[in-house]
């Protein structure tokens, strides 16, 4: 059901997996083997389809992996990340809810409940994941793996940090997950652990040094141990143990040596010309009297993948298994409906996130007012007697039948409407900024990114999330804005802002302005680690605003409603244009791999 062939990955000009060939049927489980910086992660990240191989194919579940068909093979993957990767301020149930959402569940409660009674999961499902300690946010990260009964399981680490009531509880279930037919592929440094949980141990450094049962692959790569007892100090007889390994000139045999120490370390002899390689994680018994030299050796690592098995490209479906029409479209906005609620819930609880918005609002009510209303009402100046104001204010439409001051009243109210502008501009642009970037810094965004979730559907989700609440902010404050241009501003100054070039200003540039200052935010969120960078590129549209803003108030032009439209129409096209750029580059590997 998996099959690996001569799969290549390189970093640069580094190899990290390199001509690795092996196969998984279905009711086995196989353990990934290797140290801290084999490839196991590398390796688990190109079967579940985030990243592609340099070279060499995958197979899954009769199926080639490629681009084109990525998206309906992961529906069939459960893919257990090597961080957990919960959102912390959603409860269990509500990560595990978005998640059912995502891979298109029929029944989600039922399958959620399924999983939390399986792991035990129950006393914690209404506990924040930050609440969570590292074990049961191993269970929940597991139990999301299981929740829409995947016939493939890629599980990175499945059993790390777990207590050992935990870790049998998950062999547990990964013995009844391969009982009802799944194809498990785990990875470990842990050489115990896999014999305990694996049919098939593959031995993986860059290369697959070797894959077989784990009683014969010990067979193969262990041997006995000789004890040399020696009188006085140990270290005297190195030299004499170094003469002896250096006449044996086998290629394949490295020596150990050491002696007991207070703090128990042992000192190790390695020939110059060879190469360190696998060493067994079961030692020899030692002496158990005072000064003695224990030496051993092992089989060293094979320069081959013994054991491994390719798979032709014969019998392999070239359906991507996917739904097209109504289906295809009745998912598609079940999944953009799900990470919205995901976004507008983490949003709710974290309200610092919407403070600049709200202050912007405050001062966008707040100066206006106090220009045109407050300083002329306690200085007992008339606005109407200052000569540069009401020079200015003869550009404006519709003030005839004004008075003096109120043309110019007027004219400062138009204004500083174009600072409600700046509310859904930059509040959107402060949440994409952190629309990838911060999935990413957080660990959650490869889980997310391994769900059969689109590039397109995650895209318009993340600006949906960050467009509308700001906007609804901005509305909102608009609204106080003309109640109180009604109650406070002179007769007439109402009826003539209630005109088309208002609307045009409020309801078309407006929000047009804002989707490409969070486009803007969101392709430079895909492209950098850091959040505070989006915000400063995406800040850079505030400053043709503020360019219009200070024309206007000194009469080099005035915004008609025609002209108002105009731009509006081109605000929509560059967003388009910003848009279809960004599906464009939005690439999984790139996401997941670059953190310069």
């Amino acid at each position: 059901m998996i099959s690996a062939q001569r799969l290549t990955r390189r970093f640069g000009g580094r190899a990290v997996v390199d001509e690795v060939s092996f196969e998984v049927s279905k009711s086995e489980i196989v353990a990934l083997l290797g140290p801290n910086g084999a490839g196991k992660t590398t390796t688990m990240r190109m079967l579940a389809g985030l990243i592609a191989p340099t070279s060499g194919g995958i197979v899954i579940d009769g199926v080639a992996l490629t681009r084109a068909t990525a998206a309906a093979l992961r529906a069939r993957i459960g893919f257990l990340t090597e961080s957990p990767g919960l959102w912390d301020r959603l409860t269990v149930r509500e990560n595990l809810r978005t998640y059912a959402a995502l891979y298109g569940l029929a029944q989600p409660d039922r399958a959620i409940d399924r999983a939390i009674d399986v792991l035990q999961l129950s006393p914690q499902t209404s506990a924040r994941a930050a609440e969570l300690s590292k074990g049961t946010r191993q269970k929940v990260a597991l139990a999301r793996a299981l929740l829409h009964d995947p016939v493939i399981l890629l599980l990175d680490e499945p059993t790390s940090g777990l207590d050992p009531e935990v870790t049998r509880g998950v062999r547990r279930l990964l013995d009844e997950r391969r009982a009802a037919g799944c194809a498990i592929l785990v990875s470990t440094h842990n050489l115990d652990e896999a014999e305990r949980m694996a049919d098939r141990v593959a031995v993986l450094h860059e290369r697959l040094l070797a894959i077989d049962r784990p009683a014969a692959l010990r067979r193969r790569l262990t041997t006995g141990r000789l004890i040399v007892r020696v009188t006085g100090d140990p270290s005297r007889s190195l030299p004499i143990v170094g003469a002896s390994m250096l006449r044996r000139r086998s290629k394949d045999r490295r020596w150990s040596c050491g002696s007991p120490t207070p703090n128990n370390r042992r000192r190790r002899l390695w020939p110059p010309s060879w190469r360190p390689g696998l060493v067994s994680s079961r030692s020899g018994p030692r002496c158990r009297r005072s000064k003695t030299c224990i030496c051993g050796w092992w089989a060293n690592r094979s320069g081959g993948s013994d054991g491994s098995r390719g798979s032709g490209g014969s019998g392999v479906s070239p359906g991507s298994g996917g739904s097209g029409g109504s289906a295809g479209a009745k998912m598609t906005w079940m999944r953009i409906r799900a990470l919205l609620a995901k976004e507008f819930l983490d949003l709710s609880r974290n309200r610092l996130a919407l403070v600049p918005v709200g202050l912007i609002t405050i001062l966008s009510l707040l100066l206006p007012f106090g220009i045109a209303v407050a300083i002329p009402f306690f200085t007992g100046q008339d606005l109407g007697s200052d000569a540069d104001l009401a020079k200015v204010s003869a550009v404006a439409v519709g003030q005839a039948v004004l008075t003096p001051s109120a043309r110019v009243q007027l004219f400062l109210f138009q204004q500083f409407l174009m600072l409600f502008l700046m509310t859904p501009i930059t509040g959107a642009m402060a949440l994409a900024a952190h629309a990838v970037v911060g999935e990413k810094q957080a660990r959650t965004l490869e889980p997310l990114l391994a769900t059969p979730v689109t590039t397109g559907e995650l895209l318009v989700a993340k600006m949906l999330g960050a467009l509308l609440p700001t906007l609804a902010i901005s509305l909102a404050g608009l609204g106080l804005y003309l109640a109180g241009i009604v109650t406070m501003a002179a007769p007439g100054v109402a009826a003539s802002m209630l005109s088309m070039r208002t609307a045009m200003l409020v309801a078309w540039v407006g929000p047009a302005a804002a989707l490409v200052s969070l486009q803007s935010a969101i392709i430079i969120s895909s492209r950098v680690n850091d959040a505070r960078t989006a915000q400063q590129f995406g800040v850079l549209i505030i400053i043709p605003l503020a360019a219009v803003l200070v024309a206007q108030f000194t009469g080099a032009f005035w915004l008609s409603a025609t002209t108002l439209g105009w731009l509006g129409l081109g605000l929509v096209g560059v967003w388009v244009l910003l848009t279809l750029l960004s599906v464009a580059i939005f690439d999984r590997e790139t996401i997941l791999t670059r953190w310069r």
